[in-house]
């Protein structure tokens, strides 16, 4: 029992944080490594409270970045950039795709970060990776935009994916056995979601419940062995309590993970310790979509992986201590999967890769005390030293490439309304542009902090439902 949360542990090694002095905070779990950087999992902290959590201990081999938390000793705190800069990570590879190192810098904000030794760009991004690599996650043209195809089985379970190059503007298509949801802030997307238990589209906030306060609740529903059920999104109010699906729990940071998990405070250094929950924001703030995607190259894929991919990728948001309202996708690319060209012929991939995971977080729009970003890059930390968490909840699709490196890429967008949208489509044809702020970071280490979030507000989540649940159409294709 920690205040009013209470939870059930397990005897041998189980941690309840302390009820600590006032102006004091509880020092959580903390992480053990080998003196090669491997992670030895979570262990109780020499310390139960402190001034700051700062001032909290790590555990071994490890050392305290300020307002980064604990890292291993021997990888270096994330440098800081200016307000006017961006940081950029040049990886370095061998010819045969062999990750050698990697480095970070400042540059300004309008610069272009260079990529790394035997590397190559994404078009239309700052994304650098080894060129077989790249084969499999951005195949792309400049004029064109891939898309990650999804295809279900008339169960909900996921039997494949491919790539589809579309013209740039076009809006990408739907899988088999699936339907496709207008995206209530961006006339050219839409979401793909699995017919099967979904008899009408997700209901997420449109800009203006957004801006009123309101927030996008996700819920995750596992069955009663923990793998992953279904997955539902709706607006409600900001006063409104999002709940938890079935088969998960909520912890004390106010993330939601399954129920054999460990609650772990992993963002407590970069968040000041406060819950990782949604706030109200000012009517005079623009809602702002943060997104993050990590490129994670596996040294193994078991056969059945695709199966697998959604109970994955709910057990890499347990293990991420995932705050509520993000929402994450999981995409799994192999040497032998196939590309889906724009005239629906296929054609074998000729890469060298293995397999490649594509972790995506999104925060809706929704401002939080953590951003997808610090979520990434805690999955880079994860990767880079083999961790127990991780790993146990990757297993069912294959082994980590934990010599690899993670190359991340993040972006930041004002969402705007289909209605915004399409009123500045016609002034484009017209000859008036008018762009909203976008921009791409890429990186492999980096580290952002946003404002921490409170609950507030009234509801305005009808609003929303009219926007998003317009109708849905089956592709079975």
């Amino acid at each position: 029992l920690w205040g009013s949360w209470t939870e059930c542990l397990p005897t041998h090694n189980g941690y309840c944080p302390t009820d600590c002095p006032a102006g004091e905070v509880a020092c959580d779990l903390v992480e053990d490594y080998l003196p090669n950087g491997t992670s030895l999992g979570w262990v109780q902290p020499s310390v139960k409270c402190a001034a700051s959590h700062d001032q909290c201990p790590c555990g071994k081999e490890a050392s305290r970045c300020p307002n980064q938390g604990c890292i291993f000793k021997d990888e270096g705190c994330a440098a800081e950039c200016g307000a006017n800069e961006k940081k950029c990570y040049v990886s370095d590879f061998t010819e045969g795709g062999v990750f050698i190192s990697d480095q970070e810098f400042c540059v300004p904000s309008d610069d272009t970060c260079q990529c790394g030794k035997n590397t190559a760009k994404c078009d239309n991004s700052d994304l650098c990776l080894p060129l077989a690599e790249k084969e499999l996650v951005c195949p792309c043209k400049g004029s064109e935009t891939t898309c990650n195809v999804v295809d279900y089985d008339k169960n909900g379970v996921v039997t494949g994916f491919s790539t589809q190059c579309v013209k740039e503007g076009t809006a990408c298509p739907c899988g088999k056995n699936t339907i496709s949801c207008p995206d209530p802030n961006d006339v050219l997307k839409k979401e793909c979601v699995p017919s099967h238990n979904h008899k009408k589209c997700p209901e997420p906030c449109s800009v203006d419940a957004i801006l009123a306060g309101n927030q996008t609740c996700v819920l995750i529903n596992l069955d009663e062995k923990g793998d992953f059920k279904s997955e539902t999104a709706k607006c409600i109010g900001a006063n409104a309590t999002c709940g938890i699906g079935e088969g998960m729990k909520r912890c004390p940071s106010g993330a939601v993970i399954a129920v054999d998990t460990t609650c772990v405070n992993k963002y407590a250094a970069t968040s000041g310790g406060r819950r990782l929950s949604s706030r109200r924001m000012s009517t005079t703030q623009t809602a702002q979509r943060e997104t993050c995607s990590a490129i994670i190259t596996m040294s193994s894929l078991r056969s059945d992986a695709v199966s697998k991919a959604e109970t994955v990728r709910a057990k890499m948001n347990s293990a991420l201590q995932m705050p509520g309202g993000f929402k994450s996708t999981l995409t799994i690319k192999s040497s032998t999967s196939r590309r889906l060209e724009r005239n629906r012929k296929l054609s074998r991939k000729l890469s060298t890769a293995a397999a490649t995971m594509i972790f995506n977080i999104d925060n809706q729009g929704i401002s939080s005390s953590v951003s997808p970003g610090q979520v990434c890059e805690e999955l880079k930390k994860m990767v880079k030293s083999s961790s127990p968490a991780l790993t146990s909840a990757v297993s069912a699709v294959g082994v980590i490439d934990s010599q690899a490196g993670v190359n991340l890429e993040t972006s930041s967008a004002t969402l705007q309304s289909r209605s915004a949208a399409a009123v500045n489509q016609k002034n484009e044809k017209a000859g008036i542009t008018t762009r909203l702020p976008t921009t791409t970071t890429t990186t492999t280490t980096s580290t952002s902090t946003t404002e921490a979030s409170t609950s507030a507000s009234t509801d305005a989540s009808t609003s929303a439902s009219t926007d998003a649940s317009t109708s849905a159409s089956t592709d079975a294709s």
